[in-house]
């Protein structure tokens, strides 16, 4: 069976000091991750990524289609029915205007600086996959920055 695309948002904010942030939540695992997540029947990927980021981080923002998205492999680990699988994600950028309480209670959002997220995001991930999410993160970091050199 092919691997089943997910959506997910990488949501971001630049304080009021200027400081990019990384808005992360934890997975079902304890491992910080992006949320992400299938796409519903008649949905954009940019909606589920919308969708998906509201519903595991209580964030609700803006996609910003024009910054593109980066596709990046994610590992589900081996469980007791079997092999873990890779699932590709499409990501977009959201820039948050507001949080709210999460649908899903576990996920304990929080906010990271650039280098930050990239080492929570490492944590208890084999080399592949931190590399994946270190590669979002300078992604996302760069595609940011353009968008604040653009406003000013």
């Amino acid at each position: 069976m092919p691997p089943r695309n997910r959506y997910g948002a990488i949501p971001f904010r630049i304080t009021d000091e200027g400081v990019t942030e990384l808005l992360l939540v934890r997975t079902t695992a304890g491992k910080w991750s992006f949320p992400k997540g299938k796409l519903d029947p008649g949905e954009a990927p940019e909606q589920a990524a919308r969708r998906e980021c509201h519903e595991e981080s209580g964030a609700v923002g803006a996609v910003l289609v024009q910054s593109g998205s980066i596709t990046y492999t994610h590992g589900k680990p081996a469980t007791e029915a079997g092999a873990g699988a890779e699932h590709p994600v499409q990501a977009f950028l959201l820039r948050v205007t507001r949080l709210e309480a999460p649908e899903s209670g576990s996920r304990e959002p929080t906010w990271f600086g650039i280098d930050e997220a990239r080492a929570a995001l490492a944590q208890s991930r084999g080399k592949k996959y931190a590399g994946e999410f270190s590669r979002v993160v300078d992604w996302a970091a760069a595609a940011i920055a353009a968008i604040a050199d653009k406003s000013n």
